[in-house]
């Protein structure tokens, strides 16, 4: 046998050897396609020889599963996902008849605009900061007006109206997206008159940072820490707004106490401890409401130092890593702090008894989740930061594992009417509360005739028999581990 022929043989033997043990196969099969009009993604893919059946899975760019599905080979090969923006990519994974993987195909990586819609208006987000609203048309329309309210470089609410003609859409220019208030597009008829097509909001004064900046208060305060001490100014509100209260009212909750301080007119700011977590609030006296107080801002300090702008105080507020989240009846919120650079933030909420996940994106640094006291008592929020190049990273997490009121990490204590009862182990007993647990009254046996004076326990028990029963049981390993909860 010639030298060549036998090369050709062994690679023969060897690629049937490899195959026989399950080594995956080159495969460059799947597509992963968008369809921006309905805002799905479809992942296809070409036949496989060999496959017997496919595992198609779309993944988020941090590699979290969006959708996953198994498919005989004879039967379909798509798989379908709605999104509404972010970074994707898809996998599919080839079995032969026998279960083993034979070959795999992954997609490149797609980056879609975030799409917000609200009644007749849309608006998109593509990633090289363009801004478009679009809307509905209407038949009876000579022209549209587009208004823009938003936050100009120094935080100043600002307007615009801008006349676009019969266009259905409208790049906006006035400020970047984080900055945007609320957009309004009206219509004009023959008759010149206006008529509202629709109206979103984006934002509101005071409700959060905004991502691309650090450290700075969203409209109206600034809490600086230096050591032990919080101090929370407000003279924006005099400087931004004119306005001329009569007093100041501060709220704060720290260490769990409700706390509230009037301050005069001529002072606006406030020094505070945080040691463990502060919020605050700034209410402002007769300022535009004739003898009511009107909300100025609020603003928390966890318990590292971090300053996390838009939240209240509430008692059922939960503070995490760089985050705070107050916990609701039926649904929750939580706040974050700002972080420099970032193009969008994704909340990632979980049940931590179904395991069932939930996600959400968004440019504000604060979220509602579909998780509170009554639906589910343990479920745990993360919030991903995704930077221009599209690389996330964890900057906030907080957990909530439940109470019996749900209204505040540590249940209050309740008064109970005590049913002691003795138990033991070889050296001591005590008092062992049926009700509550509570242990009291530990002491060592007084030998009687063989058994405890006090307690009646036998000296000839085994030393794991707690109960005295004659036997070693669950019931012992019970007691036992409920007298080293109380005894350590």
């Amino acid at each position: 046998m010639s030298k060549r022929i036998f090369t050709v043989i062994l690679a023969l033997v060897l690629s049937l050897t490899a195959l026989s043990f399950g080594a995956e196969a080159e495969w460059t099969g799947a597509q992963l396609v968008y369809d921006e009009s309905s805002r799905v993604l479809t992942l296809g893919w070409d036949a496989c020889e060999g496959a017997n059946r496919y595992v198609a899975t779309i993944y988020n760019s941090y590699n979290s599963v969006v959708k996953t599905e198994t498919f005989a080979a004879t039967g379909a090969k798509s798989l379908y996902a709605a999104v509404n923006g972010g970074t994707y990519y898809g996998e599919v994974a080839a079995y032969n008849e026998s279960g083993a993987k034979i070959a795999t195909s992954t997609t490149e990586k797609i980056t879609l605009p975030m799409i917000t819609t609200s009644g007749s208006l849309t608006l998109k987000r593509d990633g090289d900061g363009t801004v478009t609203l679009s809307w509905k048309e209407v038949t009876k329309a000579e022209s549209y007006v587009v208004d823009v309210v938003y936050r100009n470089d120094e935080n100043v609410i600002q307007n615009s109206s801008v006349n676009v003609g019969l266009a259905s859409s409208y790049v906006i220019t006035e400020a970047p997206y984080e900055k945007l208030n609320q957009l309004t597009v009206s219509y004009l008829d023959i008759d010149n008159t206006k008529t509202t097509v629709g109206m979103m909001t984006l934002s509101s004064a005071g409700s959060g940072y905004y991502p691309g900046t650090t450290n700075t208060p969203t409209t109206y305060i600034t809490v600086t820490v230096s050591g032990s001490t919080a101090t929370a100014d407000w003279s924006a509100y005099v400087t931004r707004l004119g306005a001329s209260p009569s007093q100041y009212l501060v709220n704060y909750i720290l260490d769990g106490e409700k706390y509230s301080v009037t301050k005069p007119a001529s002072e606006t700011s406030i020094e505070l401890q945080w040691a463990g977590g502060l919020t605050l609030e700034v209410l402002a006296f007769n300022a535009f409401n004739n003898g009511a107080y009107t909300y100025v801002d609020s603003a928390a300090v966890d318990k590292d130092g971090t300053v996390i702008y838009g939240v209240r105080p509430n008692e059922g507020n939960i503070f995490g890593d760089n985050c705070v989240m107050s916990v609701g009846t039926y649904s929750s919120s939580v706040t974050w702090a700002s972080v420099e650079g970032t193009s969008y933030y994704t909340v990632i909420s979980t049940d931590n008894t179904t395991g069932r996940v939930s996600y959400y994106n968004t440019t504000f640094t604060y979220a509602s989740i579909p998780l509170g006291y009554s639906v589910n008592t343990d479920f745990s929020v993360r919030v991903l930061a995704y930077t221009s190049n599209g690389q996330p990273s964890i900057v906030a997490s907080v957990d909530y594992k439940g109470t019996s009121s749900g209204q505040t990490p540590t249940p209050t204590p309740t008064v109970c009417e005590h049913t002691f009862e003795y138990q033991s182990c070889t050296e001591v007993h005590w008092k062992h509360c049926t009700k509550c647990g509570y242990t009291c009254e530990v002491g060592e046996h007084s030998a009687a005739n063989g058994s405890c004076s006090v307690c009646g326990r036998s000296s000839t028990s085994s030393r794991f028999d707690v109960n005295g029963n004659g036997h070693v049981d669950l019931q012992d390993a019970v007691m036992i581990l409920r007298r080293l909860a109380h005894l350590d």
